[in-house]
């Protein structure tokens, strides 16, 4: 069993109604109905955040399995910081594109 409503989710206004809603995309259903005073950027973060989370976790793994493991004696040397940027900055890219 899921522990949760599985991702992708998006955001939108439901046809006729006049507030967003988070829904999940294959079935479009709805998860969250926002009453801030500032729904649609409010969707849109709740959205990146949930959409993303997997692949951002799955890279901090990474990054630590590379920090603790005795993989990184060997590996410190040209490139070795780089490679690790790039893992990040990748991640960061995912979470920060515009849904």
């Amino acid at each position: 069993m899921n522990k949760h409503t599985p991702v992708p989710w998006m955001s939108g206004i439901w046809e006729d109604e006049t507030y967003y809603k988070v829904f999940q995309m294959e079935s479009i259903i709805p998860l969250a109905k926002m009453t801030s005073p500032i729904p649609k950027a409010d969707a849109e973060f709740i959205v990146r955040a949930c959409n993303n989370y997997y692949s951002l976790l799955e890279t901090l793994k990474e990054i630590k399995s590379l920090a603790v493991s005795g993989e990184i004696h060997w590996k410190i040397g040209p490139g070795f910081y780089e490679e690790i940027e790039e893992k990040a900055k990748q991640a960061i890219d995912k979470a920060e594109e515009d849904n």
